[in-house]
């Protein structure tokens, strides 16, 4: 049995969790091995229901665990650590956010990703285990119906960075400066009304605003325009820990009160006709993209700042 499990010390968000969680299930199918996924081990996981949940605590957290690499890149030694935990322990706890779409260059990764499929016959095993508690399933459902969008509606996700979006958790912590360089530490800054610009080339009928940013979503609100619709702005970074802060002493605060939300833009991606991520990274957003993937919904990641530096991209609009 191969258990992908959420757990409180995750580096990476529910993004990242998915990720791995594909790779497992694909493994699983490949070795006919029994695979199941958990969030009960995540404050999360009072929104989500998981039907195999473990009661173990007993998880081997893949990016911690110890084990000696002779590869260079970080990819190939995530690789090489997964592939010993497979092979020798029969029966597995494990969160991880590896998946071979790593190994790609990070300049051609939203690319990769736009063009990956995942197999359908995997993808539907997972989706089947995992649902949303009844209140999710209500709020998210209230709020079209009263819109009346129900049935026709896209969804736009806006990533526009950990320390535009969560600087005031960060700014109580001291950040090590071996951190200081790294991409998940840097401000982009990005301009709201770029953000409506680009809202406005890609909509083509509903749409639910959704963003890690929540000061942008109050913009948006503030426009007071009937066809730009959001859901809330109550978003909340899902780890403690995020990226680095796994092999530090700090941990960030959070209202796990807002993990309600996070599993309402969740579920809400599964009903979507389409969704789209627009990223400062160059990686996406995983968020809607392995949860579009995994529902088999269509979606399609862009970097923002390759929408203004691309013509194709910006005067073709819908891919």
């Amino acid at each position: 049995m191969i258990n992908s499990c959420l757990h409180e010390n995750f580096s990476g968000g529910i993004g990242d969790f998915l990720r791995g969680s594909v790779f497992l299930c694909e493994y699983s199918f490949l070795n006919n091995r029994e695979y199941s996924v958990s969030f009960n081990k995540h404050a999360i996981g009072k929104y989500i229901i998981s039907p195999n949940s473990t009661t173990d605590d007993n998880i081997i957290d893949l990016e911690t665990y110890e084990y000696n690499s002779f590869k260079r890149e970080w990819h190939e030694q995530l690789l090489e650590k997964i592939e010993y935990i497979l092979n020798n322990y029969d029966t597995i706890n494990i969160s991880s956010y590896y998946h071979p779409i790593l190994h790609h260059h990070p300049k051609k990764l939203i690319e990769q990703l736009n063009s990956h499929k995942p197999n359908p016959q995997h993808i539907h095993y997972l989706a089947n285990s995992i649902d949303f508690f009844q209140e999710i399933k209500d709020y998210v459902l209230s709020f079209l119906e009263n819109l009346g969008i129900k049935e026709n509606f896209d969804v736009m996700h806006f990533r526009l960075g950990d320390m535009d979006s969560w600087g005031d958790l960060f700014s109580g912590l001291a950040i090590p400066k071996k951190h200081k360089n790294n991409i998940n530490f840097q401000s982009f800054n990005f301009s709201f009304d770029k953000c409506l610009e680009i809202i406005k080339r890609f909509k083509n009928k509903p749409t639910v605003i959704i963003s890690d940013n929540n000061k942008f979503k109050q913009w948006i609100r503030d426009l007071k325009r009937d066809d730009l619709i959001v859901l809330h702005d109550n978003s909340i970074h899902t780890s403690k820990k995020p990226g680095l802060f796994i092999y530090e002493d700090k941990e960030l605060h959070r209202n796990d009160d807002y993990l309600f939300y996070v599993a309402a833009d969740m579920y809400l991606l599964t009903l979507a006709n389409k969704n789209y991520g627009f990223s400062v990274y160059d990686w996406g957003s995983g968020f809607v993209y392995w949860l579009s993937r995994i529902y088999q919904k269509p979606v399609s990641l862009y970097k923002i700042q390759d929408i203004f530096t691309t013509p194709t991209i910006w005067v073709n609009g819908l891919d």
